[in-house]
């Protein structure tokens, strides 16, 4: 009867560390070895094959940080930093219906200065929060009531 010799596989030298990921701020290192012979008979290949750590080879310069910051939603580093931020006027409302069936009344339409509000002493927004434009400006036939439009039936008291 052969006995079988469990056999180690062979890993190669790990490789030199790579140029860190990043040219500021924080980044990685990497360093790897291959498998140059697999295990055999029940022997084992011990050991990673791919190695990092940490590399750190100068802070950023302010710009860069600007640069990432500006790629936040909605300016948010703007509140974060209590820089002013200028408000911004919403989309318009749709009009609404008219106010009266005849005799010339109102639509409105509104925004407000929501996107974004003003913060940390920025300025309001400029212009109009409201539209108004007339509306059923036809005249009312005789004894028609101007707000519900329907004629009214009069009696004279004698």
């Amino acid at each position: 009867m052969c006995e079988l010799i469990s056999v180690d596989c062979i890993l190669s030298p790990w490789t030199s560390w790579s140029q860190c990921s990043v040219s500021c701020g924080l980044g990685s290192l990497f360093r790897q070895r291959n498998i140059l012979r697999d295990a055999r008979s029940g022997g084992s290949c011990g050991g990673a094959q791919f190695d990092s750590r940490a590399c750190f080879l100068q802070a950023c310069p302010v710009l860069n940080v600007i640069v990432l910051l500006l790629q936040l939603p909605g300016f948010l580093f703007l509140d974060i930093f209590g820089i002013a931020m200028d408000g911004q006027w919403s989309e318009w409302t749709q009009w609404s219906g008219c106010d009266v069936p005849c005799g010339g009344g109102l639509m409105v339409r509104n925004r407000t200065c929501s996107n974004p509000p003003p913060k940390n002493g920025g300025r309001d927004c400029e212009g109009m929060s409201r539209q108004t434009h007339t509306c059923n400006t036809q005249t009312c036939g005789p004894n028609t009531d101007t707000q519900s439009g329907e004629r009214c039936t009069c009696c004279t008291v004698v």
